[in-house]
């Protein structure tokens, strides 16, 4: 197969590391007033004068310089991805690819789930042909552009191109490995979607005419060499030169001169990928775990039976699970019980020996322990200082479990005078209840969520105009960072970081 002329190495360099390295705090030292940048999370004035000095170098060969020195002097530098992905371009724009490559996959070890560093590698890989490497981190890419949303850098209405030229370069490194490795139906898929995004491209034209040629589909490949021919393109003299094979080899040779055979051919890209936009819900918009029911029936039922959507429940008598007989208590300040069929908590508080008497209005937990919280009229809710150990079949003092000798929530006495870390909406809230919102201060009071416990949308998002858009006919297409979430086709750090947010 002929070698094709590569991207420039530096097309793809200086757009991916400006806008890498500005996904992380804009890095640069000219940011507005009252903008943190990374440069203030470099607390060492020698430090961070030498990576300032290297950031602001424009010769490669001292930036070179200067970053090898900056990386030995400092190794566990807090700028040390930035710092590697610095010296990659240096070594680039000095002609050392292998280099370049290398310091390229240092710093994606640091932030693995960089689109703009794994295209960049992608694309270097190629060109080292290592094509084991340039496949997967193009993948990686795509996936990671998937579900990216608008960098900081970056205005929402520039990031569409720049995140389509991003897929087509991954894209092309795609159709140009699995050309060399023989997989032409495969490479051919993938250069046509090139060529969605970028209809003209001189790379993905050329590579696939040469595909087409190996499949031995001479009109094919003669229309998309033909383009570049008629067009003048960069790569319009060796397309010329294989169009001319062609030519040669037509079976049935007419008396049209190669000239006249080469302006016979209209190039016609592949139409874009036509996306119906929902004309319905707003973005970020809630539907509650109900509107998934009907077309997830099975996913439905599995969930309402895990402790995820019992995390927190309106008070239900069959759903207690506790010893409310008052047979047992944690010590003489509080005990459980039940009159009229309805369950209490009462706590002997202050020094007195008087009982005051609260209503369990909600249910926290089902499988291991089990938990209960009252309303306050002022509607804090607080969470009794006692809890129900399923395994040990026993009250316990939770907070004297979880804090430790001394804490003041422990202390069962001082119940109504808990700290705020000890009220539920301030502290258990966030993991315990979905899509929770503050409206104003004081922050408990006015505390409100869409539903107890973890809820469908907690794990795969805002889902209001997927479900409408359902009802109505699929939408063809889905942008970026759009819900739900699949987790099927989510790289493992990024599904990972999705369950970490409790």
């Amino acid at each position: 197969m002929p070698r094709v002329a590569w991207l420039p190495p530096l097309l793809l360099l200086a757009a991916t590391l400006a806008l890498a390295q500005g996904i992380d705090g804009t890095l640069t030292s000219q940011a507005p007033r009252g903008t943190l940048t990374i440069f203030d999370e470099i607390r060492d004035t020698h430090e961070r004068t030498a990576f300032q000095e290297v950031w602001n170098t424009r010769d490669p060969q001292k930036q070179k310089e200067l970053v090898l020195a900056f990386v030995d002097h400092y190794p566990q530098s807090i700028v040390l991805r930035e710092a590697y992905e610095l010296a990659a371009r240096a070594f680039v724009l000095l002609g050392d690819d292998a280099a370049g490559l290398d310091w390229a996959m240092r710093s994606l070890r640091l932030m693995p789930e960089n689109p703009f560093l794994l295209v960049m590698i992608a694309d270097l890989a190629v060109r080292q042909k290592d094509f084991d490497l340039a496949e997967t981190s193009a993948r990686d890419a795509l996936g990671y552009l998937a579900n990216a949303e608008t960098p900081a850098p970056l205005k929402p209405e520039q990031w569409p191109q720049v995140r389509d030229d991003l897929r087509a370069t991954s894209q092309f490194v795609l159709g140009r490995v699995a050309a060399l490795k023989g997989r032409f139906p495969e490479a051919e898929a993938w250069l046509l979607e090139v060529l969605r995004l970028r209809a003209d491209d001189p790379q993905a034209l050329f590579v696939l005419g040469i595909t087409r040629m190996d499949k031995k589909d001479d009109a094919g490949a003669a229309a998309a060499l033909a383009r570049m021919v008629q067009a003048k393109s960069a790569l319009a003299e060796p397309a010329a030169r294989l169009l001319r094979v062609l030519y040669d080899r037509r079976q049935q040779p007419s008396k049209a001169s190669f000239e006249e055979y080469a302006r016979s051919f209209e190039w016609i890209p592949p139409p874009p990928t036509v996306t119906r936009a929902p004309v319905l819900a707003a973005p970020g918009q809630y539907a509650g775990s109900a509107a998934c029911r009907d077309c997830h029936a099975r996913e439905y039922a599995s969930w309402g039976s895990t402790g995820m959507s019992k995390m927190f429940r309106p008070y239900r008598p069959e759903d207690v699970l506790g010893d409310f007989s008052g047979a047992q208590n944690v010590s003489d300040r509080a005990r459980a019980m039940t009159e009229g069929g309805r369950h209490f908590i009462e706590i002997r508080e202050g020094e007195s020996d008087r009982w005051s008497r609260y209503p369990v209005d909600y249910i926290i937990g089902s499988k291991w322990q089990q938990a209960y919280a009252t309303r306050l009229p002022d509607s804090r809710v607080l969470v009794f200082p006692i809890q129900y150990s399923r395994l040990a079949s026993k009250w316990l003092n939770y907070w004297s479990i979880v804090d430790g000798p001394g804490s003041v929530r422990a202390d069962i006495s001082r119940f109504r005078d808990v700290p705020e870390e000890a009220v539920y909406q301030n502290t258990c809230a966030s993991c315990h209840t979905s899509q929770l919102k503050f409206q104003s201060a004081p922050r408990a009071a006015s505390a409100a969520f869409r539903e107890g416990g973890v809820n469908c949308e907690m794990c795969h998002g805002p889902s209001l105009a997927h479900a409408q858009s359902m009802k109505d006919g699929p939408v063809a297409g889905r942008p970026a960072g759009d819900t739900p979430i699949r987790f099927a086709s989510l790289p493992a750090a990024q599904s990972t970081a999705i369950c970490a947010q409790c």
